[in-house]
């Protein structure tokens, strides 16, 4: 009996939610433009997140231990674990989003027992009930499903977050290296300047107990020398803040012992002409921006979607009795099934409230993305133009360069002939050493500029990276 009445029950319940389906097709929205968002067929795990691959464009510099920094980095950073974490938190609460979708069933066991007063005394009765309880609310209206599709394109937004987040900390510490790797010429040369100083003081003192120099000249080479001495001072104390932020970029501890060597690297490729804006289209910040749109959309219909009917279905079987021993014998089963239509009438405004939220929401995001992208062809057009400035600001700071050192060396030796005086000696010689310092300036300023331009574009220069 109670099979064919559960048989029954199902019977009626399903022409009921076939009628109100047909009814709701009527009231919901046309589909939206949207491309649908769909759930990965696997989520990302934590190994994936965490891989410390570098990125292709790090090539270019041809610099083995650059390489080998970004690596570190991408394994060691805080930043980037943190955003990792998010990924993960994400796909988390997509899939309890999901499970709403699902039916819910737990298993119970419950005894009481009741204690009856009577003018014979004190009656006591037991009762013992083991079953299982289900509960499945009936998704007509696709409102869970929009609700699941919407925190979807959220988990997936996380995701271009943090590929975002991996692009900058490699651009971050590139850009971290080649500070220290200018820093360092800096100093050293600074270190010869000093060291020219000095040697030019011992030759002017000697000079000056011959009787060949003033006291003027001696005076003008000492405030040369400790000025240079100064300078030396500031630019270690530089090149200690580049590699205290080299190595917080890296996770370890900030104590400025991480050195560099060589000179900074000379950009072979040259930034192509007429790059497509289609390229913009790979940087995960307007993927993720897009995402978020989709999401709101979603979020959207479901809260139209709150105004509709619910059908939900509850059932539990098991066995009651009032003897512990007799829950696992089928004689005393039981089971019931209950179907639940429920319509909202009056909530104090909360859908209405609801549905304008997730409206502003989608505002925000559409709004968001229109910002994110304006901001993206403004980056792409402040490095390209800068690119171009800077290449030109290069070649004419070699060419001074090259002419400040020829005339350092032919002042000093007019000084040494007596056809010079020897303020123009310092003159040419301040100005090789300001020549110097910036060419070494410049060349890590164009590096700077190709680092902003690949993040800016989200990547190589190749449209098919």
């Amino acid at each position: 009996m109670q099979i064919q009445f559960i048989f029954l029950f199902l019977a009626r319940f399903l022409t009921l939610v076939v009628c109100l389906w047909g009814i709701g097709c009527t009231l919901n929205e046309a589909p939206h433009a949207s491309t649908p968002v769909e759930a990965p067929t696997a989520w990302v795990s934590e190994r994936q997140i965490n891989s410390s691959e570098p990125t292709p464009w790090l090539t270019d510099f041809n610099d083995a231990a650059l390489e080998a920094l970004v690596k570190e980095a991408l394994s060691n950073n805080y930043n980037l674990e943190i955003s990792a974490a998010r990924v993960l938190q994400a796909s988390a609460e997509s899939r309890i989003t999901g499970a709403d979708r699902l039916p819910s069933i737990g298993a119970g066991l419950d005894g009481t027992r009741q204690r009856t007063e009577t003018a014979l005394g004190s009656n006591y009765s037991n009762n013992y009930q083991l079953g299982l309880n289900l509960s499945w609310e009936l998704d007509l209206w696709g409102r869970l499903g929009n609700k699941q599709k919407a925190s979807t394109a959220t988990a997936l937004a996380s995701i271009a977050d943090y590929e975002a987040a991996r692009l900058s900390l490699a651009v971050q510490v590139s850009k971290a290296w080649f500070n220290l790797k200018e820093a360092t010429g800096q100093t050293e040369q600074a270190q010869k300047t000093v060291r020219a100083y000095r040697k030019n003081l011992n030759t002017l003192e000697a000079r000056f107990q011959s009787g060949l120099s003033n006291s003027l000249e001696l005076r003008q080479i000492r405030t040369e020398l400790a000025t240079s001495e100064a300078a030396l001072k500031a630019r270690q104390r530089l090149q200690a803040q580049a590699s205290r932020t080299l190595e917080l970029l890296l996770g370890r501890y900030p104590k400025a012992q991480l050195k560099s060597e060589g000179t900074l690297p000379n950009l072979q490729n040259p930034i192509p002409a007429g790059l497509p804006s289609q390229l913009l289209e790979r940087r995960p910040d307007l993927q993720a921006a897009e995402l978020r749109i989709r999401a709101a959309e979603y979020s959207v219909r479901a809260s139209r979607k709150e105004f509709l009917p619910r059908l939900s279905l509850t059932g539990s079987a098991g066995t009651t009795s009032d003897a512990f021993e007799n829950l696992l014998d089928q004689n005393y089963s039981v089971a019931n099934l209950v179907g639940n239509l429920t319509q909202p009438l009056f909530q104090g405004g909360r859908i209405r409230a609801g549905l304008d939220r997730t409206k502003s929401q989608l505002a925000q995001a559409e709004a968001n993305y229109h910002n994110i992208a304006l901001q993206a062809f403004l980056e792409v057009e402040n490095t390209l133009t800068s690119g171009y400035y800077l290449r030109r600001e290069a070649a004419k700071t070699l060419l001074a360069n090259t002419e400040a050192s020829a005339a350092e060396e032919l002042a000093w030796e007019r000084y040494r002939n007596g056809t010079l005086d020897f303020i123009n000696v310092l003159t040419s010689q301040r100005s090789a050493a300001n020549a110097r310092s910036r060419y070494l300036t410049i060349q890590n300023q164009l590096l700077q500029n190709r680092l902003d331009c690949l993040l800016a574009l989200g990547g190589p220069f190749n449209p098919t990276s």
